[in-house]
């Protein structure tokens, strides 16, 4: 007999957590294989149907793990919508980044700087969910930030949209989304005229 609950717990790195039953009772344990299909994370707070087992040591564990369709229908509704405005703000920084470089004499370096860094920040993204799937280690959430930081944002956001990597998660996108903020401060502020003569300090320097 399925059941319903809420997660109410969750490791990303451990691969486990608990689930609350909605009727009364207690937490119950469950592990990522529990899901036969894993094109989606658990989160904290989400609603899923489940079957109780028990592992090899005969402790009751969920099993045959699904998400709820009412979770699902709110979760697809709302990646749209942040989909979205993903791509939307991405656009409007690439359009910005190449009039600034057209007409404020920024060097045509930068743009193929932040190519670099999106590529580069893509493929951990990518690499990262692989060991997600595999049980592997997975690559530090302060690493993934610092690309972002550092000009990757936008292949951050093409990974997040396009690999479903990262992108529910509300703790990491919080940070995510402030590193993109400081990153596009740091790049208006060369637009200054002191941005300017900073670049062309390290121009000459270089």
């Amino acid at each position: 007999m399925r059941q319903k609950g809420k997660i109410k717990a969750w490791d990303d790195n451990k691969g486990c957590g608990f689930i609350q039953p909605l009727i009364d009772g207690k937490d119950i344990f469950f592990h990522i294989s529990g899901f036969p299909s894993r094109r989606r994370r658990p989160e904290v707070g989400q609603l899923v149907t489940y079957s109780l087992g028990q592992d090899a040591r005969g402790r009751v564990r969920a099993e045959q793990i699904a998400f709820s369709a009412d979770q699902i229908r709110t979760s697809v509704q709302a990646g749209n919508k942040g989909s979205h405005f993903s791509i939307w703000l991405v656009s409007l920084f690439l359009v910005f980044m190449l009039l600034s470089v057209m007409f404020s004499h920024l060097p045509v370096e930068i743009v193929f700087l932040y190519l670099g860094l999106s590529i580069a920040t893509y493929v951990l993204y990518w690499m990262d969910k692989q060991q997600a799937k595999n049980g592997g280690r997975r690559t530090p959430e302060s690493t993934l930030h610092l690309c972002a930081l550092l000009g990757g944002w936008p292949g951050a956001v093409f990974a997040q949209q396009t690999l479903r990597h990262k992108s529910k998660k509300e703790s990491f996108r919080n940070t995510f989304w402030v590193t993109c903020i400081v990153n596009c401060a740091a790049f208006a502020w060369l637009i200054t005229e002191q941005g300017q003569q900073l670049l062309q300090f390290l121009g000459d320097f270089l």
